[in-house]
C-alpha cells in the first residue's frame, strides 16, 4: 500500500512548503477549491500547504515536457485517470507497471531531493 500523503522534507527534516501554496488564490482556485469540498473531496488548507507525494506525482502526471508535444491522447487520458485516483484515493495499491510511470514522471519533473524521497516512499510497502 502506497501512502500518498507523506510529507516531503527538506535537508535538515523539515517539511517542504508547496511553492505553489505559497501564491494568492485566483477567482478561480477558489471556485474549483469550492467545487472539489462541494463534491466531498478532502482538500487541505491552501494556505502555505506541505509538499507531499500526492501533489509532485499529480504534477508529474499533468505535465508535458517539451519533447512529449505530440504524445498520444490515450496517454494523456491514462495519465489524467492516474492522477485523479491518487487524490481521490490517497492510500492505494498500484501496480509494478503503474509505479513505474510515476517515477519516470517524478525523476523527469524534479531535482534529487524530491526524486530520492519520492522513490523511497513508492518503493516502501506497508
Amino acid at each position: 500500500m502506497i501512502d500518498f500523503s507523506q510529507k516531503l522534507v527538506d535537508r535538515n527534516g523539515d517539511p517542504i512548503v508547496d511553492p505553489a501554496s505559497d501564491r494568492k488564490l485566483t477567482d478561480g482556485d477558489r471556485l474549483a477549491l469550492e467545487n472539489c469540498i462541494a463534491n466531498g473531496w478532502k482538500v487541505a488548507s491552501p494556505e502555505r500547504a506541505h509538499l507531499i507525494l500526492s501533489t509532485v506525482t499529480v504534477r508529474g502526471l499533468d505535465s508535458i515536457l517539451p519533447d512529449e508535444m505530440s504524445l498520444p491522447s490515450e496517454e494523456k487520458v491514462k495519465r489524467y485517470l492516474l492522477a485523479g485516483q491518487i487524490l481521490m484515493q490517497p492510500q492505494c495499491e498500484l501496480a509494478p507497471d503503474v509505479v513505474a510511470l510515476i517515477k519516470a514522471r517524478i525523476g523527469r519533473m524534479y531535482g534529487p531531493l524530491i526524486v530520492g524521497q519520492a522513490f523511497e516512499m513508492l518503493d516502501k510497502v506497508r
